[in-house]
């Protein structure tokens, strides 16, 4: 996930992550 550092990634990765613990919440 280190090639993935790009200023738009942060971007995706943040979304991606809150989908992530979303559904990990549910």
């Amino acid at each position: 996930m280190k090639r993935y550092f790009h200023p738009n990634s942060r971007f995706i990765i943040n979304v991606f992550e809150r989908v992530f613990f979303n559904k990990m919440k549910k």
